[in-house]
């Protein structure tokens, strides 16, 4: 099970246990049916948002919560006397089982001190209830489920590439709501509000990603289509235009419709990461482990400015003798048979390790 989702449903978990002790089979049979619907969901989902959106579909959380309240409606009218009770300690004992899962959890710090919190509301209490109200007043139950929230997020935050703005500063803002809420329904709430607001960011960046990636094709492609004319392959001056004019026009809209210019693009790491990046990234971090070399920045913007901006002809351009040289990177072949690829990333990897992520 995804480890947020099963911080979401620790809470829940742990009331179906003091209430399966406390009730006779029959009467926990509904409560029984609608947990094992929603534990069904959560090893399914591949993450919290999965889960949380196959929930609310369901109505788990409505169905659960009248469930646990009929439940204990059932005990309260029960003679004291035919009650079923549970110790303190036997409480506290089920969540010191969580607590040595979150211990096994890497990285589950703040999971962690919630759970040390509340088992030392255990030391010297008489009855469940005694720990039950001391956990509410510091609103413990809620923060074992909103600090698994922190914990991951804060560590997918830590292990992402800084250039990658829009999604860390999704990742902080999901932080600082884990951080502040008071109820489930309120993280919940905030988190898919933010989600969405960061659904149309990425979109938009992706865009730009995929305008600059055009851009670069269109350099290669002019490149390669100049050097065939040079060596007597005239039937690709009709490619020299197109890819003039297809660097041209995506240049245009990053420019006109997104503000960003060449000067915007060399300033920003972000860009410039986006200029110079392949396909090679480390996934779990969104770091690039392959790139082209720096200095093709500068044959970049030389060919932009002296080539598919400038007002000189095709001929012009086919024998104008640049200033800059591209350094291409080692063709596919040459890289799959001699393993660069591999040892590119082990060394990427090696560089990484000293953070404590990646540990």
């Amino acid at each position: 099970m995804n480890e947020q989702v099963r911080q979401m449903v620790a809470g829940f978990a742990l009331a179906y246990e003091t209430y399966k002790g406390m009730l006779s089979a029959e009467e926990f049979r509904p409560l029984e049916s609608v947990y094992k619907e929603m534990m069904t969901i959560a090893e399914a989902a591949s993450d919290f948002m999965a889960f949380n959106d196959a929930a609310t579909k369901a109505d788990i959380f409505t169905r659960l919560s009248a469930e646990l309240g009929k439940a204990q409606a059932l005990i309260d009218s029960k003679p004291k006397s035919e009650r079923r009770t549970l110790s303190a300690d036997g409480f506290i004992a089920q969540y010191r089982i969580l607590y040595e899962q979150a211990q096994s959890t890497p990285h589950a710090y703040r999971t962690r001190e919630v759970y040390e919190k509340l088992l030392a509301l255990g030391e010297g209490a008489q009855t469940p209830l005694d720990v039950v109200a001391k956990a509410e007043r510091d609103n413990l139950f809620h923060k074992i489920g909103a600090m698994g929230v922190f914990d991951t997020y804060k560590l997918d935050y830590d292990k992402t590439d800084p250039n990658e703005t829009i999604l860390r500063d999704f990742r902080k803002d999901v932080i600082r709501i884990a951080e502040e809420s008071n109820t489930a329904d309120e993280l919940t709430y905030k988190v898919d509000k933010r989600m969405y607001e960061s659904q149309k960011e990425i979109a938009h960046d992706n865009f730009i990603t995929q305008m600059i990636a055009n851009l670069v094709d269109s350099f290669l492609n002019l490149e390669l289509s100049k050097a065939a004319v040079r060596i007597g392959k005239n039937e690709y001056i009709v490619a020299v235009a197109i890819y003039r004019e297809e660097a041209r026009e995506a240049y245009r809209i990053l420019k006109d419709e997104f503000g960003l210019d060449w000067d915007k693009f060399i300033s920003t790491e972000r860009y410039r990461k986006r200029f110079l990046m392949q396909s090679a990234v480390l996934a779990e971090t969104v770091r690039v482990f392959q790139a082209m070399a720096p200095e093709n920045l500068e044959w970049m913007r030389e060919t932009l400015f002296e080539e598919i901006l400038s007002p000189l002809s095709l001929a012009d351009i086919i024998l104008r003798k640049p200033a800059k040289v591209f350094h291409p990177l080692a063709m596919e072949e040459h890289s799959r048979k001699h393993g660069i690829d591999a040892k590119l990333k082990s060394r990427a990897q090696e560089l990484l390790k000293d953070f404590y992520w990646a540990k």
